[in-house]
């Protein structure tokens, strides 16, 4: 796979970022479970970012950890929350992902230190965004925050890839309602972390080109800093 970038997983968490176009799409690599899944698709766009992200994905946990295993022998699933995960028992207690797109871009997250989410977004998406579809998922407290700023575009974007980071880590997602919940106080923040329901996560995001990245993970997975144990890998 000469797209795949020449990394050592040497960080607990990495995040690879790359455009569609550039990645290759080798039906090879899926199991006969995620084939019937991709020939049910109509959509071409779905079917490419489908074939995309599960090549990429299987490739890279083979290159840089698990040698010894074929692309076409990891299935990968949805659970009951409609996440996909490793149905493979030493994949699925080594290895968590996410994973996200855009229309032209890719982005998987893959950690070993427990349940993670990530969101990719263009902040275009959300120039015009007219204020009734804002008030359904920002707090009062994040709009005002937000309008005061000089870049509410970016930070709008910001928001919604952070709620959908943590709604993708949860383990309860009922409990993860957007316009609920009040991130006003980090909006300016590369990262931080913040309690809900009992349960601790640190979040950072990151911005390339015209592009918001937000990662969250569960902190009782681990007691490690995800700021310092985190590497942003972008082909583009």
């Amino acid at each position: 796979m000469n797209n795949t970038p020449k990394i050592k997983l040497k960080s607990n968490i990495f995040i690879y970022t790359a455009l569609l176009s550039q990645l290759p799409q080798d039906k090879k690599t899926l199991c006969s479970f995620e084939l019937d899944e991709l020939n049910k698709m109509s959509s071409h766009k779905r079917r490419k970012e489908y074939l995309s992200a599960r090549t990429l994905l299987k490739k890279l946990i083979i290159k840089h950890k698990l040698p010894q295993f074929k692309p076409n022998k990891i299935m990968i699933k949805r659970d009951q929350h409609g996440q996909p995960i490793f149905t493979n028992p030493l994949l699925k207690s080594k290895f968590f992902f996410s994973l996200s797109h855009t229309q032209e871009k890719i982005c998987i997250a893959l950690s070993e230190l427990g349940p993670i989410g990530l969101d990719l977004e263009s902040i275009n998406r959300f120039k015009d965004l007219k204020s009734n579809h804002r008030k359904k998922w920002l707090h009062k407290n994040e709009e005002k925050s937000i309008f005061k700023s000089q870049n509410p575009n970016y930070y709008i974007a910001k928001t919604w890839t952070l709620k959908e980071a943590l709604y993708k880590c949860s383990s309860n997602q009922r409990l993860v309602n957007f316009r609920d919940l009040d991130l006003s106080s980090f909006m300016f923040q590369k990262s931080f972390s913040q309690t809900f329901h009992n349960e601790t996560y640190e979040f950072i995001s990151y911005k390339k080109n015209h592009s918001l990245i937000s990662l969250c993970i569960s902190s009782s997975s681990s007691k490690k800093k995800i700021k310092s144990n985190t590497k942003l890998i972008c082909l583009t």
